[in-house]
């Protein structure tokens, strides 16, 4: 019985003693000795009203300190006195601004390479800085130091004085640790990744010097990769003799279709295949190799055929391969056959280099020999090429910008005559992202043909999705273009846009001496699905000073579905 009572009596006591606790809230208030310097008071110092201890709120007294020092108020005066149980009256004096101080730096070869990379300018060894940004000069010495491969250095500002022309001098304290470079690099989850990626992709060279802001950068790279997930940031282990670098990534499946296709029967009975194909298959077999194969045809007028296999880093050396196959029939008119080796050079991160052999052969399918806009011909060509890529972290939109530039020269031989020419070829694409949820997504493709004359069966074509919209596929041709497309992208939620179409082109076709500017208005929606990209579009193209026709809207419905 005694002790229950007891444990009773304990139990009301405690309870008694925390409500007091809880009721009893200190209250720290700050003034100064005018209205004006009790607002500037509040406004520097970071400080809370209530506190539960007054141990707590003598520490947030002597922040005070701090802080005023920070801003160069060295001569504040400061003082607390209790007005009642629960309120606390901190009464400060600011005293002389002293706004700039200027540091010596001593003769220190490594200290002055450290100041170098910073906006800090050393004149008559010292460097003159405002008082308030003292400290973050100070944290971001510490940062260029760690980019340099000495973290854990410290920088330190000391034998502070006053002098006459209320400023401030001090002496710069410069502290170095051992110099890190890294000596193992420890991937974790998908081990099988070639080291051919780390090396000339990623950037990482063992026993280079240790970077931060490269690590980063680093783990940036290998995260844009299609088929490598970032499951973490990297994490550095520092011992004593070594500094392991930890990336957390795994595989992930990046190969993609997207198609529709249907049978039908043609002339004789003869099966035709109608629809469209997207096929890409990526990293298979742990090479980071990949294949793209394309098909279009529309059951009447055209047909086309691409395909492309890619072998990255051949012998673990930033050298590629890349060949292709297109076969292009236009209705019964022409059919071209090309095909295309490519040697890539790819050691700079999100750039590469190419150099590529085209060859091509055109087939006239006309019974008239005497037609001078289509005629059987070969192509040899040769071409330069270089191309960018730069990836961002959104499963919407991936590719933040693009460039691809493509120039060479070519002879075509066409009944016993051989003609030189020459190309140039360029897209350039961009996404400016002004918030979380509106984007502009521009782009620009040009491509010239320069001889001394053309056939239809050589010259580029013009519309679809992927050229300019609101046109049919392929249903334009020029020996030279340029179009300019945009979208107003407007984020509803982190799996659905929508977006509206603008697309500008001018074009020049020699073998029928037109030219014509082509406008194209629309809207679309992209969403995520559980099966891939859902993407849906409305354009509507004219033809130079025509008028918008509802019955030229084109539809395109795309879905990428990757597996």
């Amino acid at each position: 019985m005694k002790f229950y009572i007891l444990l009773f009596i304990l139990v009301v006591s405690t309870k008694t003693i925390l409500s007091q606790e809880a009721d009893h809230i200190l209250t720290l208030t700050l003034q100064g000795n005018t209205l004006q310097e009790t607002a500037q008071i509040k406004e520097i110092a970071a400080l809370r009203k209530s506190y539960n201890s007054f141990i707590n709120l003598k520490e947030g007294f002597e922040s005070i300190g701090k802080d005023l020092n920070t801003i160069g108020y060295v001569d504040h005066t400061k003082k607390l006195a209790q007005k009642n149980d629960s309120l606390y009256i901190a009464t400060i004096s600011l005293g002389i601004l002293y706004d700039k101080i200027t540091l010596q730096v001593p003769q220190d070869l490594q200290l002055r390479k450290i100041l170098s990379k910073s906006i800090l300018n050393i004149k008559n060894d010292s460097v003159l800085v405002e008082t308030a940004f003292a400290k973050a000069h100070l944290k971001n010495l510490s940062i260029i130091a760690a980019n340099s491969g000495i973290p854990f250095s410290e920088f330190k500002i000391i034998n502070i004085q006053k002098n006459k022309a209320n400023k401030l001098a001090g002496k710069l304290l410069f502290t170095p640790q051992q110099k890190r470079t890294v000596n193992k690099l420890i991937i974790n989850d998908y081990n099988s990744i070639r080291n051919s990626f780390l090396k000339h992709k990623a950037g990482f060279r063992k026993n280079e010097v240790f970077s931060r802001d490269q690590l980063i950068a680093q783990s940036n790279l290998l995260a844009s990769l299609p088929f490598v997930t970032e499951n973490k940031k990297p994490e550095v282990l520092f011992t004593t003799d070594s500094t392991n670098v930890f990336f957390y990534i795994s595989k992930k499946n990046a190969n993609s279709f997207d198609g529709l296709l249907s049978f039908n029967n043609g002339e004789n009975n003869r099966l035709k295949l109608n629809g469209y194909l997207d096929l890409s298959l990526v990293n298979n077999f742990n090479y980071g190799e990949s294949i793209f194969v394309q098909y279009r045809a529309d059951g009447n007028d055209q047909s086309q055929l691409s395909a492309t296999i890619n072998l990255p880093y051949i012998f673990n050396a930033p050298i590629g391969f890349e060949t292709g196959l297109n076969i292009f029939r236009k209705d019964s008119t022409f059919s071209n056959t090309s095909t295309v080796l490519t040697i890539l050079y790819e050691n700079l991160r999100n750039s590469t280099f190419s150099a590529s052999t085209k060859y091509t052969e055109s087939d006239n399918l006309i019974s008239e020999d005497n037609n001078d806009t289509i005629a059987n011909f070969t192509k040899n060509s040769f071409s330069l090429g270089y191309n960018f890529k730069n990836i961002q972290t959104s499963n919407l939109f991936p590719v933040k910008s693009y460039v691809e530039i493509k120039t060479g020269y070519g002879k075509r031989k066409s009944q016993k005559k051989s003609i030189s020419q020459y190309h140039i070829e360029l897209i350039a694409s961009h996404i400016f992202n002004l918030n979380d949820r509106n984007h502009l997504f521009l782009e620009n493709q040009t491509s010239y043909l320069r001889s001394s004359n053309y056939l239809i069966n050589e010259l580029y074509t013009l519309g679809g999705i992927n050229s300019i919209r609101g046109f049919r596929q392929n249903s334009i041709f020029a020996n030279w273009y340029t179009t300019f497309k945009s979208e107003y992208r407007l984020l509803l939620n982190s799996n659905l846009f929508i977006n509206t179409i603008l697309d500008v082109n001018y074009f020049e076709n020699k073998t029928s001496n037109t030219n014509s500017i082509l406008t194209a208005i629309g809207f679309g929606s992209g969403i995520n699905t559980k099966a891939g990209l859902l993407k849906i579009s409305f354009a509507n193209g004219k033809f130079g000073k025509d008028k918008f026709q509802f019955t030229n809207t084109t539809i395109a419905i795309t879905i990428k579905t990757a597996f």
